[in-house]
Order: structure tokens, then sequence, then C-alpha cells
């Protein structure tokens, strides 16, 4: 059974946002045991912005958000869903990209899928929709698709079983294809951190990961270290 993380940026239960990515998972027909993150779940403070973890690679204040980057890692597809609030992300998403945003810096993720999911009353979802793919691309997930949630659409059905079917083809699939924004960003992201210093944490992670190997993010899942890390 593949284990997916959700993480809802709602401090609302019943949220429309849990309700889509709920249906989602019931019409799947791949078994997933499904672990849903909620911010109040979380001990999860704001970044205090003092920059050690952009020079360090971790995090000073102690809390949730370590744990649940290894559990985030460890699983085999991460959710990630906002509403809509005043045209962007909710307050708590952006609290939990903020505390992450040292990530971008080295691909944490690994081409591991994600689905992103935008949700709104009327509008404003396509915003929240490119911002959240373009985040977690630069986290390093792949994200193989973005799902927008419209209350007032009277095909709802039509958004949650194409996202369902998109799930069950990339894990049905047996190569799993990166999508090409991604590939654009490990490029960019290697040539960078190619030319650190060989003490900062980016470059000791592409070592560990033996990323500089690679020419393609594809080549490395297709490899055997791709193949035991995502």
């Amino acid at each position: 059974m593949k284990k997916a993380i959700v993480f809802i940026g709602s401090n609302n239960r019943q949220s429309f946002t849990k309700k889509m990515i709920e249906n989602i998972f019931d019409t799947v027909d791949t078994p997933f045991e499904v672990e849903y993150v909620l911010p109040e779940d979380l001990d999860l403070r704001p970044c205090m912005g003092c920059s050690h973890c952009f020079y360090n690679g971790k995090c000073v204040i102690r809390d949730d958000s370590a744990e649940l980057i290894e559990r985030v890692g460890n699983c085999d597809l991460f959710i990630i869903g906002s509403p809509t609030y005043v045209h962007h992300i909710s307050s708590e998403t952006k609290k939990l990209i903020d505390r992450w945003g040292y990530l971008t810096h080295c691909f944490r993720f690994l081409a591991k899928p994600c689905l992103t999911v935008a949700s709104t009353d009327s509008s404003g979802a396509s915003f929240v929709s490119s911002y959240l793919f373009k985040v977690c691309s630069y986290l390093g997930f792949n994200v193989i698709s973005k799902a927008h949630f419209y209350k007032v659409d009277p095909k709802l059905e039509n958004e949650i079983s194409r996202n369902a079917q998109i799930i069950d083809s990339y894990f049905i699939s047996s190569e799993k294809t990166v999508v090409p924004e991604l590939e654009a960003i490990f490029n960019t992201i290697k040539m960078t951190i190619s030319k650190l210093p060989e003490d900062r944490f980016e470059k000791k992670f592409f070592y560990k990961h033996s990323l500089f190997e690679f020419e393609t993010i594809q080549a490395y899942l297709n490899s055997s270290e791709g193949g035991t890390n995502v």
C-alpha cells in the first residue's frame, strides 16, 4: 500500500479543500494510506528571518517542521492544498512554505510525486495553483497535476476524476516521467550548486545523492540511486 501525506492549509477540518481531496482518494484505484495534516495538528511557528537555514541547512526553531520534512521525504505521494484567500494561498500554507524555503536551494524532495490543489468559491484559484506549482517544483517535487476546484463549477466530478486518473496512471507506470519544468529547474540548481564551496549544505546534499553524476533528474529516477530515494 502506498503512503500519501496531505497538507491542507485550512483550519477548517470540514473545508472544501479537504473534501475535494478526500473525493480524489475515494476515486483512485491505487490503495493508499492517507495521512491528513492540518495546521492545528502541528507545532509550526513562523519563520524568524534569521537566515541560519540558508547557510547551515537546518532551522534553529525546534518544532514539528523537521519531522514533517522527513515524513514527506519518506512518503510515496505528497499533496498540498490551499483555499484561496484574496487571490492567494492561505496564511497557514505560506507559513509552511516560508519554513521550507531553504530547501528550494538543494532540490530536497528528489522528484517525489506531488499534487497541488487550489480551491475557491468562485475565483482566484489560477494564481494559487501557479504559485504552488512553482514553489513545489523548486522544492524538488515532481508536480504530476495541478487541481483546481471551484464551488460554483457544476462539473466538479470531472476534475476529481481527472486527478484520480493521473495518480493511478503515475503509480501503475513502471517509468516515472518527470515534468519538463522540473528538468529545467534541476539543471539550473545543479549548475548553481556546483560553484558553491565544498562545505555548503546544498553541495553536501548533491554529493550524498550522487546528483552531480546525472544530466537529468529523469536519469536519476531511472537509476538505482533514484529508485531507493524517491
